[in-house]
């Protein structure tokens, strides 16, 4: 009997992959026994921070330790790499490798066993990738033992090997299998980007399809849509013509949508073109309906892009089409500034600490974003909700320009608009310096930001936030903090709830 083809392998392969795979994230999902929970630990023991850095202590100790591991491995790999001369027999002495790993005893011993297995798995898999496929392949369908180092290390191998041959030497093992299409493309996205653009893209579509019909297949493997985009991004601006004739062969299909978005995402020109176009209805309208609505999204990645314009294709997007036009500025304002500081230099930990003054934030984004004047009021806004999370105080200037009505009562907001995965002792101490609540409105407000934040924190806290809530001293905020314990508790033990409710109103005798 013949063996079967390699396509076939990998089909079954997949299947016990992910059983693998499943099973090996289940095992590392346990909880240690007699371990603390992160339940278990008192609010009061974690430093303040946002939910991009809310890790210290413990977590932040394992993160350390795993990031220093993951050093010496890669370091440990690049000299096995540089040392290890290419075997006669590649296969023979990735084998070799495994046994040794394997039979190593102490870290040290698996670290460096580990390094040289995946240096000879790397050497077999540039010289035979077709031979190592149907390997790998073989052994997750017949399920031998032990073999799962063999089969993850190339997993994580692969990407490093289409980018050394090049994506169109990878085709036939790469770009058909669901292991490792995503990869495949994205490393044609690069190759794209570093200057091959749609001359490129065509050129290994191309060879997706002979490949396919030497195996027999009557289509070519899909481009899965995870990374379709990607490809847009890398299309040239200069052959912007020549783009659009190609997916215009096609201009229904959700490939061609999805390679225009790409491209509209690729940059402020990019963007304001495709707009234009839809604009000037020189686009089938079986495309431009299916393009509206991801344009009207994508200009909020286009922080340069003629304010006009964005507004106009914001309004492409379903619910904003009756939006008034300085509830749309408001929001491109707010995203452009959060996308700055999520990207880039830490502003937040920067102005935190210190190293950065309320006016070096300021200047950072006047220079680096083209806020509209219309627009300037919101800026500060979302300025203010994002720096007083860090420092309430140093960020209170950002409002002494609004009217005091207004001013009060983006204050009062703020502590249900902000504040989100903080610790509890930063929102109180954010409480504590707002003024005394003058309005039913602003009391509102005030109670209304415990009901907001109680359900993230019983989830990280646990027992140990209602303890926290008890400790508050008497007054209206002890008071909401408390009821919004037991309204979110209810929402997942009434049982619980009740207790609280007992613990907290008994009835006196």
């Amino acid at each position: 009997m013949s063996s079967p083809p390699l396509r076939t392998l990998w089909i079954l392969g997949a299947s016990h992959l992910v059983v693998f795979c499943g099973a090996l994230a289940l095992t590392r999902g346990q909880p240690r026994e007699g371990g603390d929970g992160e339940s278990q630990r008192s609010p009061a023991t974690k430093s303040p921070n946002r939910a991009a850095r809310q890790e210290r202590g413990d977590g932040e100790a394992l993160l350390a330790a795993f990031r220093a591991r993951k050093s010496e491995s890669e370091t440990a790999f690049e000299e096995a790499k540089r040392m290890l001369r290419a075997a006669s027999d590649p296969e023979q002495a990735a084998m070799a490798a495994f046994e040794a790993f394997r039979a190593a005893g102490t870290d040290e011993e698996k670290l460096r066993a580990e390094a040289v297995l995946k240096a000879r798995i790397l050497q077999w898999f540039l010289g035979d990738p077709e031979g190592l496929m149907t390997k790998i392949g073989g052994w997750m369908a017949s399920d031998e033992g032990g073999m799962g180092v063999m089969v993850t290390t190339t997993l994580d191998l692969a990407p490093e090997v289409i980018r050394q041959k090049g994506s169109l030497a990878c085709v036939a093992w790469a770009s058909g299998n669901a292991s490792f299409s995503v990869k495949f493309w994205e490393v044609v996205g690069q190759e794209m980007k570093s200057g091959g653009g749609l001359a490129h893209y065509l050129k290994v579509r191309s060879e997706c399809g002979r490949v396919a019909e030497a195996q027999g297949s009557l289509i070519a493997a899909e481009i899965p849509g995870a990374v379709r985009r990607i490809l847009g991004e890398g299309f040239r601006y200069e052959e912007r013509q020549r783009v659009l004739e190609h997916v215009l062969e096609d201009p229904a299909s959700e490939l061609s949508r999805d390679l225009i978005l790409g491209f509209a995402g690729s940059g402020e020109a990019a963007a304001t073109w495709i707009y234009d176009l839809l604009d000037r209805g020189e686009l089938p309208e079986a495309m431009a309906k299916s393009l509206r609505g991801g344009i009207g999204n994508d200009v909020l990645m286009q922080p340069h892009m003629d304010i006009e314009k964005r507004i106009a294709a914001r309004r492409f997007t379903p619910g904003n089409e009756r939006k008034t036009r300085d509830a749309i500025v408001g929001e491109l304002v707010s995203n452009d500034i959060q996308r700055l500081f999520n990207q880039g230099r830490d502003w937040r930990f920067e102005f935190r600490h210190g190293v950065a003054s309320l006016e070096e934030v300021l200047s950072a984004v006047n220079s680096q974003l083209r806020i509209p004047a219309e627009g300037l009021v919101d800026s500060r806004i979302a300025l203010y909700r994002t720096l007083s999370e860090e420092d309430p105080v140093k960020a209170l200037p950002l409002l002494e320009e609004l009217p005091e009505e207004k001013r009060r009562q983006v204050m009062f907001r703020n502590t249900w608009e902000s504040y989100g995965s903080i610790h509890p002792d930063e929102f109180l101490r954010f409480l504590n310096k707002l003024p005394e609540p003058a309005t039913a409105q602003e009391k509102e407000d005030r109670m209304k930001g415990w009901e907001w934040k109680a359900r993230w924190h019983l989830q990280r806290y646990g027992d140990d936030y209602v303890e926290w809530v008890a400790a508050l001293p008497e007054g209206p905020d002890r008071y909401a903090a408390i009821n919004s314990v037991i309204s979110a508790t209810r929402e997942r033990n009434g049982a619980k709830a009740e207790e609280l409710n007992q613990r907290f109103y008994s009835k006196k005798p």
